[in-house]
């Protein structure tokens, strides 16, 4: 897999699905959808920790946005690596979020509880405590929205 985990502002694992060994089947999904005002994402994540998840520690560290995004840089390396993702290859979630004009397409993942412990485990060594997440937002893969860029999709398809 070609997937890395980086710091972003929010913690992703960038190129999520390239040389993923599902690809191609997860690309046989994609002609079954149909929308014109729908553009597929070049390069689509997975967000791990939103950058809301992260600002009260950066808050109860004291630093700067700057310094929080070095010391986060640092972390990554010591953090533990990351489960294969396995995603639903048969089928696909849509998401509309009428208050931003979100409208996004994303791939589900199979194997959500394992990606929770792991998750656990980064936020008991970062010092993540679990009140300061939103825990109601689940693992998924945007892979199309509105403009093609992946910030642009809605961010937690249970809203």
């Amino acid at each position: 897999m070609n997937a890395t985990l980086v710091f972003e502002g929010s913690l992703i694992i960038k190129d999520v699905l390239g040389g993923h060994p599902q690809q191609p089947s997860l690309l046989q999904v994609l002609p079954l959808y149909h929308h014109d005002e729908l553009v597929l994402i070049d390069e689509p994540h997975m967000t791990v920790l939103t950058s809301r998840d992260l600002k009260p520690l950066r808050e109860r560290m004291k630093m700067s946005n700057k310094m929080f995004k070095e010391w986060m840089r640092e972390q990554i390396p010591k953090l533990p690596s990351f489960p294969l993702i396995m995603i639903d290859s048969a089928s696909f979630g849509e998401a509309k979020q009428v208050r931003t004009d979100k409208h996004s397409l994303y791939y589900k993942i199979v194997n959500h509880d394992m990606l929770i412990e792991w998750r656990s485990s980064i936020m008991d060594f970062l010092g993540i405590r679990m009140k300061d997440i939103d825990a109601t937002r689940p693992f998924h893969i945007s892979f199309a929205n509105r403009t093609g860029n992946p910030h642009d999709s809605v961010a937690n398809p249970n809203d």
